[in-house]
């Protein structure tokens, strides 16, 4: 019960009418709730979405994206390279929940990395895009307002998300 009186006391619930066995959540309550919610536990994993199979983005992957996120203090996390016996599912959705953002690749327009961003996105983490200027013309409507790294080069993608990282997570 001190625990209740605790919360009664802070102003997060309340007896409803008046009753001793009947407890309400207050307006105080709700943003606490919302504020712990949106906290996101420190976290120093990067997921990655993308596109697997491709030449190019096999190689964005191991000489840009990679090096980008290491060199910014944070661990890359791709599910091609992930060791588990889950379900692969369940496995992408909490390897998202558990990172502090997520890097989507929106070359090839790959339907896996938009259902993946737009994930991340409803729990708060944030989202860098990027895409080769190749596919740029193909990004679908509701991405096409968000802020993308675009790029021909190899080491172009390197240099550009290491910046964006560095200026936008850090």
């Amino acid at each position: 019960m001190k625990f209740l009186e605790e919360l009664i006391n802070a102003g997060f619930i309340g007896r409803r009418n008046n009753q001793e066995s009947r407890y309400e959540l207050k307006i105080e309550g709700l943003r606490y709730l919302e504020k712990i919610q949106r906290k996101r536990p420190e976290s120093f994993d990067c997921f990655i979405a993308m596109k697997f199979g491709d030449k190019l983005l096999d190689r964005a992957y191991h000489e840009s994206m990679v090096p980008a996120i290491l060199e910014t203090g944070y661990k890359p996390i791709q599910m091609a390279y992930l060791e588990h016996n889950n379900d692969i599912i369940d496995e992408m959705l909490g390897g998202i929940k558990r990172s502090r953002f997520m890097v989507a690749d929106l070359s090839f327009q790959n339907q896996n990395v938009y259902f993946e961003a737009g994930f991340a996105q409803g729990l708060g983490i944030p989202v860098i895009y990027t895409c080769h200027d190749y596919h740029a013309h193909d990004i679908k409507f509701d991405t096409q307002h968000a802020n993308q790294i675009r790029w021909s080069e190899v080491e172009e993608l390197r240099v550009k998300l290491k910046n964006r990282i560095l200026a936008t997570i850090i």
